[in-house]
């Protein structure tokens, strides 16, 4: 019941926030300053999954899993790149193009800038979109995968963003264990993106 609550509440903040910036009643300049709070609030609780980690001793597990650790984030990359391609046949979309888009793995902010510098303000809308959509999903969807002992699919839902955004909604709903495989897949693939999107971006000109 309690999975099921959160992701309620999640998406009531989703929809809620939809319908009050399409309103026009809350300036850009208010979100500006507000996002900026957000930022550190999230720092903040980053901070705190990362001394319920310590406590925990997760640095242990890491000792006996080993480099299989890497098997995650791995397959995640793999993952998305065969959803891309499907997507790409089944939306008859610039096959190269939908591959950039693939690569963001969840991080909206980088994608979105580099594509709409390499490729115009319609690509980079594209990759803010999608990969901002990979967010939500996550966070309305993992409580109940893990519900569903599907716990470790939800954290590869999220792709990049476990390792920051989603971090906070993985530890409370699965605990330090998880929430320790969801940072290291984060970080993983935080890594590869800045290398991977400018790469797949050299095939689309």
């Amino acid at each position: 019941m309690k999975d099921i609550l959160i992701t309620l509440e999640i998406l009531v903040c989703i929809v809620s926030g939809i319908f009050l910036g399409a309103s026009g009643m809350v300036s850009i300049e208010v979100i500006s300053r507000a996002d900026s709070l957000a930022w550190w609030l999230l720092e903040l609780l980053i901070f705190l999954v990362g001394i319920d980690l310590g406590i925990n001793h997760i640095w242990k597990r890491l000792k006996t899993v080993g480099f299989q650790m890497l098997a995650l984030p791995i397959a995640v990359v793999i993952g998305s790149f065969l959803g891309g391609i499907m997507a790409t046949l089944l939306l008859r979309f610039p096959f190269m193009k939908g591959m950039c888009l693939t690569g963001g793995l969840g991080w909206y902010s980088l994608t979105s800038v580099l594509m709409d510098k390499w490729m115009g303000p319609e690509m980079g809308a594209l990759a803010f979109l999608s990969n901002v959509i990979r967010e939500m999903l996550t966070m309305l969807c993992f409580p109940l995968l893990h519900r569903l002992k599907l716990t470790v699919p939800g954290i590869a839902m999220g792709g990049a963003t476990t390792m920051d955004s989603t971090l906070i909604l993985i530890n409370r709903v699965g605990g330090a264990e998880y929430a320790f495989i969801a940072f290291f897949q984060g970080l993983i693939i935080t890594l590869i993106v800045p290398f991977l999107v400018p790469f797949l971006a050299m095939f689309c000109k």
